[in-house]
């Protein structure tokens, strides 16, 4: 049930980028409708633009996940490079690889963020970037522990004495057993890369472009006179966040 209940409001939020991206632009000002409490002329009432809230925050909703896979994307490749040789590799070359490691996952999650934005600014490569140096470190750990398992299993020393170049062995038998445990890693880091990635945007340090944590940090402006600029985003940062834990579960689970 709680596997059916992620994977349909994942679907929803999919859906709902897919369109924002395609169908809806940047609503316009309208400072004569400024602060509409929700009701029939405003399902989610107005911000203090005078926008839309329902309107603004499907409009919001691609920055999340564009940003969310391509910090995936990179993550895993990253992961699978130094994992990979952390891992088949021995000797000095391993060590530097997990002090390397070790630098990194030392670091708080949103210090190297900071760093990026300072010379960078506030641009999607550069918040791409700062959440990948922030989170790459468990996808390479897991790559690294399932290849010192697996090089010593009987598939891949039988591949090996038969001829089979070390290259191979590492493409034909190891990396294809890793999938499975990188799926569950993945759908277990998406959540913290929509926080993140919100941390950043509250902070005002992410894109120009609306996202939830905008939303966030607009509507604390005006907690007490509106308080659903602030219930309303923040109630569809948990579902998706919680959608994604929910499914992370059900995959480590089974």
């Amino acid at each position: 049930m709680a596997k059916k209940f992620s994977f349909t409001i994942i679907a929803i939020w999919f859906a709902l980028c897919l369109y924002s991206y395609f169908y809806i632009t940047a609503p316009g000002i309208e400072l004569s409708q400024r602060l509409i409490p929700p009701g029939s002329l405003y399902f989610l009432g107005t911000n203090h633009l005078g926008q839309s809230l329902l309107v603004i925050m499907v409009y919001s909703l691609p920055v999340s996940l564009w940003i969310s896979l391509m910090t995936a994307f990179f993550c895993v490749i990253l992961g699978i490079i130094l994992g990979s040789l952390g891992g088949l590799k021995s000797g000095i070359f391993k060590e530097v690889i997990n002090r390397i490691m070790d630098i990194f996952i030392s670091f708080p999650p949103l210090v190297l963020p900071l760093v990026i934005y300072m010379f960078i600014g506030a641009r999607i490569e550069g918040i791409i970037l700062a959440l990948t140096l922030s989170h790459w470190v468990p996808f390479a750990k897991l790559i690294q522990n399932q290849m010192e398992v697996l090089k010593y299993q009987p598939f891949a020393v039988a591949s090996k004495a038969l001829g089979s170049t070390e290259w191979r062995v590492w493409l034909i038998h190891l990396l294809p057993q890793c999938i499975t445990p990188m799926i569950l890693q993945i759908s277990l880091s998406v959540p913290s890369f929509i926080l993140s990635e919100t941390a950043l945007s509250f902070l005002g340090l992410g894109l120009e472009r609306e996202s939830i944590g905008t939303l966030l940090s607009d509507g604390r402006l005006y907690l007490f006179d509106a308080p659903y600029l602030v219930i309303f985003p923040s109630l569809l940062l948990l579902l998706i966040v919680v959608a994604w834990n929910t499914l992370g579960e059900s995959f480590h689970r089974s």
